[in-house]
């Protein structure tokens, strides 16, 4: 498995939207995440872990969402990445509060997930479009759950 791209938008540590480039990262071999306690390392693992499986390890499973987002700002990890030789794109939204299609009064969002294959030619093949399909095929590529 290699990763490629990660971006993550109001996930824990992270307020705003960051994107990690794996690829500019590895260009030269090895990488190291290095920060102060606090800068999100662990949200970068926790984020990959999330694209990946849906959940993360520990008590942050239900508090995915950045306590200094912005309001309109919607929690999400999107995740490139090849496994197996194919080339996805893993985009998770975990379970939030929105705001109603109608009316200004706040509602509970299920998970989202979608799952792309990315092919040689810039087609976007889809893959899985709910959390079930997205659990079945991933577990399948990557050997565990």
């Amino acid at each position: 498995m290699r990763l490629h791209r990660l971006r993550v938008q109001a996930f824990l540590a992270f307020a705003g939207q960051e994107v990690v480039d794996f690829d500019a990262l590895a260009a030269d071999g090895l990488f190291l995440l290095q920060g102060r306690t606090g800068s999100g390392k662990s949200a970068l693992l926790d984020a990959v872990v999330f694209a990946l499986y849906g959940e993360v390890a520990g008590d942050r499973g239900d508090r995915l969402r950045s306590d200094h987002a912005a309001g309109a700002d919607v929690t999400e990890v999107e995740l490139e990445l090849t496994v197996r030789g194919r080339r996805l794109r893993i985009v998770r939204r975990p379970a939030q509060e929105r705001q109603a299609r109608r009316g200004s009064r706040m509602v509970q969002g299920a998970h989202e997930v979608t799952v792309v294959e990315l092919a040689a030619d810039g087609t976007e093949l889809p893959i899985a479009g709910s959390p079930s399909e997205a659990r079945a095929e991933l577990e399948s590529l990557l050997g565990m759950s």
